[in-house]
């Protein structure tokens, strides 16, 4: 994680593992809960010298607040996958950070999934909104749907939760306990080496991975594109050779219940509840656009590119495209005055691997096992690279 100066001066460089002072944590450092309290846990909370080939990431989304003048970002899961190489809470990984943006000192961090047992990393995108709070205050808060599959919306001067609800179908966990912080995992679900465990749910992807969701601040509600994927999943020893693959679990991964491999969901973060979802048959990996004017875009993996009512999800008008959709939609006003919607059209990703590279349909445990959830795609979209660009009516 770094921060420019003017001039592209090198200001502050802060680890997600390691020594505090590696991870700029010091004296301004005030996490909202015990397990995330105390000194050098990213040297204490791995097995012997584990953290060095740990993993904790940064390959997803910021947050700024101009006002608290902290930058907000997550941190990737820990590795390997066979969390029986690495026992402890594996700081700084599957979390998320507060930092000054001036120094890059940490001012707090909430692990959402300690100890990650099922690549449940914690990139996605954190919102930042005012929030309702007792007695007509607001409370500066940051809404995040995680990938473990539960809604947080936190107090993002602190860290401190005040609501996680999951959003999706989740087995793999019990809940979050609201008064420690902490996950409850499910112990029935946790990989051991030398058997298979069955029907975990979120997959490795998720109930939701990197593509970010859409606040609507005419409608208060938050539209989340997700997965309803669930896997097998086998553990084993991992070898770490620096460049090669260091998993240490078989995959293989498949429709959630109901059959459908995609949900897009529109939430209240209020109310934690959601107002309408929608079923996909494909796995969702297009993040989604609200607008002004009461519409809400997303796109889906064999091509549609889609508007929905934002009040109702009432399927307003949809186009197909050349090629599935996994990247960013956006809004504009062109020279002209005119409102204008932009998206990209080429299938790829994790989800999309068995097209773009080619992988073979009769592989189950290929692209890390999300081949097995995909076997169709090839017969339902091709490679792409176009970009759509489609007028507002005026």
């Amino acid at each position: 994680m770094e921060s420019l100066q003017h001039g592209g001066k090198l200001a502050w460089k802060a680890y997600s593992t390691g020594p505090d002072k590696d991870a700029l944590i010091g004296p301004e450092y005030r996490p909202p809960y015990p397990q995330d309290q105390g000194t050098d846990l990213g040297l204490k909370s791995w097995g012997l010298e584990q953290w060095k080939i740990g993993g904790g990431t940064v390959w997803g989304w910021l947050s700024y607040d101009p006002v608290l003048k902290l930058v907000y970002y997550g941190t990737s899961n820990p590795g390997p996958w066979n969390a029986e190489q690495r026992p402890g809470d594996n700081k700084w990984t599957a979390g998320v950070f507060a930092r000054d943006v001036s120094t890059g000192q940490a001012r707090w961090y909430y692990q959402s999934t300690p100890h990650d047992l099922f690549d449940h990393d914690d990139i996605n995108e954190t919102i930042l909104v005012d929030w309702p709070g007792p007695n007509g205050q607001r409370i500066p808060a940051m809404l995040r749907p995680s990938r473990n599959g539960y809604f947080y919306v936190q107090d993002r001067r602190n860290g401190r939760i005040l609501s996680a609800d999951a959003y999706s179908f989740i087995n793999a966990y019990k809940g979050v306990d609201l008064k420690t912080g902490r996950l409850i995992p499910a112990p029935e679900k946790e990989p051991k080496e030398g058997r298979v465990v069955r029907n975990i749910c979120p997959g490795p992807p998720g109930a939701k991975d990197w593509n970010p969701s859409a606040f609507s601040p005419v409608t208060g509600l938050i539209y989340i594109p997700h997965l309803n994927i669930c896997m097998d999943m086998g553990a084993k020893n991992a070898n770490y050779i620096p460049g090669t693959p260091f998993v240490g679990a078989d995959v293989k991964m498949y429709a959630g219940p109901g059959g459908n491999r995609g949900v897009f969901t529109a939430w209240d973060p209020v109310a934690r509840r959601k107002v309408f979802e929608i079923k996909e048959d494909l796995p969702l990996w297009s993040p989604a656009l609200a607008t002004a004017g009461g519409l809400v875009f997303y796109g889906t993996m064999d091509g549609w590119f889609k508007a929905i009512d934002a009040r109702s999800g009432k399927l307003l008008w949809q186009f197909k495209t050349g090629s599935g959709i996994i990247g960013q939609p956006i809004s504009y006003r062109g020279p002209d005055g005119r409102q204008y919607i932009a998206v990209p059209s080429g299938i790829g990703g994790w989800a999309g691997a068995i097209v773009s590279a080619d992988l073979d349909e009769r592989d189950p445990t290929a692209a890390l096992g999300f081949v097995n959830a995909v076997k169709d795609l090839k017969k339902r979209t091709t490679k792409g690279g176009t970009v759509y660009v489609f007028a507002l009516p005026q």
